[in-house]
């Protein structure tokens, strides 16, 4: 290859061979543009960082479009400046907060739409050229918590007087609902959200004349005529929280009031396998949904998840598990709101959890392709645990972990399963609370709850 330089300063056309080019990556000319990023599954509202890298994103900060999350990704939301990590936006790279605050004011107020599953956009601040690109691959959102307008976490703090503890009451109305039926389901789903979080939700004694939501220190479930969201759909059923401000840095949320749409029609029952009956809506559902938002968590787009944005009736969804990323949500609320130091805020000093939730410990929560069977006792315990187990072949080496409310790993080793098929553990040194333990080997995993007093 050779060219020739022909300007003032050179009269003489010197040549110039052997041009070698030192990239072979093509930059799309006058273009905003997206290559990839990571993580490809993140949560909103807990300052998890995403990084997209890219061409002409500008030296000045932008704006990252996701799908908003409470109209299945009709509409989008934004970033705003708080969203980006220090120096976090650059020509070539992007580091985002995923946000569960959208920071759109309409008439002045706060939009407060969370970020969901699905394709985003980088939009630049750069002139003369085409500003915005779409990822190539939707970005996978899989719990969002909720944040104040300040994008901090809101965290869990229920009242001194009660405890530590959320106490729900039924309005009689609620109370009586097709000869208790529909009590019992809210005594059942608060029951499921505490053996998934560890978190000491209760039922209390009914109230009566609570027909409409008031901050009165008291979180009431009563019957109501509700309308259509802001986003267009019809509610079933609303939770509304209420928010304390103890500092810029620190929201607390001290009381859920939920109301249910009395015009409905609900099915009252708790047997995953029993089909709706047509023209009633699934009380189960739409209870467990709304406690998930009393319990912190944003909706989201997966169609797996509690926290879905849409009513689906089938399959039905009324089941929590604390390995699916869209349900273990609400263990990061707790475990958040556990470990923070609430300092000179009087408002709560700590929020009180459940050292034995009424679950139904020893069977498996979880039996993936397999039809082994885990048997645990005593549980709960506060020293040796014994574990029967079927399923899986004399003298096979397994693999044993025991994994806390938080998601972390505190006890994992390979154990021999004797020819007796039973196992002795010494949780002597564990610390008091609730766990997961599996065993696993190539074929199967057997997850069950542990209780360590």
């Amino acid at each position: 290859l050779s060219f020739y330089g022909n300007t003032t300063n050179d009269t003489f056309g010197t040549s110039y061979d052997a041009i070698t080019a030192t990239s072979s990556l093509s930059v799309p000319p006058c273009k905003t543009t997206i290559t990839s990023f990571t993580p490809t599954s993140v949560a909103g509202g807990t300052k998890q960082l995403l990084q997209i890298r890219g061409f002409q994103f500008g030296s000045t900060i932008g704006k990252v479009y996701f799908a908003n999350a409470d109209d299945g990704g009709i509409s989008k939301v934004y970033t705003d400046v708080s969203d980006i990590a220090f120096g976090g936006w650059t020509d070539t790279l992007i580091q985002v907060y995923v946000p569960s605050y959208d920071s759109a004011t309409i008439s002045s107020i706060y939009q407060k739409y969370p970020a969901g599953t699905g394709k985003f956009i980088v939009q630049s601040n750069l002139t003369g050229i085409i500003k915005r690109d779409t990822s190539d691959i939707p970005i996978d959102i899989r719990y969002s918590v909720m944040n104040s307008k300040y994008k901090q976490p809101v965290y869990l703090a229920p009242l001194a007087k009660f405890n530590h503890k959320y106490t729900f009451r039924c309005d009689t109305s609620v109370a009586n609902y097709k000869g208790g039926a529909m009590k019992n389901i809210i005594r059942r789903a608060l029951k499921d959200w505490t053996c998934l979080t560890g978190i000491d939700w209760e039922l209390g004694a009914d109230t009566f004349g609570f027909s409409a939501p008031l901050f009165d220190s008291i979180c009431v479930i009563s019957f109501s005529t509700l309308g259509s969201t802001s986003t267009g759909f019809s509610q079933l059923a609303l939770a509304t929280n209420y928010t304390l401000p103890c500092s810029i840095a620190r929201n607390f949320h001290l009381e859920t009031d939920i109301e249910i749409d009395k015009t409905y029609n609900w099915f009252c029952d708790s047997i995953p396998t029993n089909p709706i009956p047509v023209g009633e809506k699934d009380f189960y559902f739409a209870i467990l949904h709304e406690l998930g938002h009393a319990h912190g968590l944003n909706h989201n787009i997966n169609a797996s998840s509690i926290m879905h944005f849409s009513y689906i009736p089938s399959p039905r969804k009324i089941e929590l598990f604390y390995d699916n990323p869209a349900d273990s949500g609400g263990t990061w609320v707790m475990n958040s709101s556990l470990s923070i130091s609430i300092g000179s805020c009087t408002i709560a000093d700590n929020i009180q959890t459940s050292s034995s939730p009424l679950c139904n410990i020893p069977n498996g929560i979880e039996q993936k392709f397999n039809t082994g069977k885990v048997n645990l006792y005593p549980n709960p315990t506060n020293a040796m645990l014994n574990i029967d187990i079927t399923g899986f072949g004399e003298y096979e080496t397994i693999k044993l972990s025991i994994t806390n409310l938080a998601g972390n790993v505190v006890i994992s080793k390979p154990i021999q399963v004797s020819d007796t098929k039973s196992l002795e553990l010494d949780l002597t040194n564990l610390n008091t609370g609730m766990y997961f333990i599996t065993l696993e080997n190539k074929q199967q995993r057997i997850t069950s709850k542990l209780i360590k007093l």
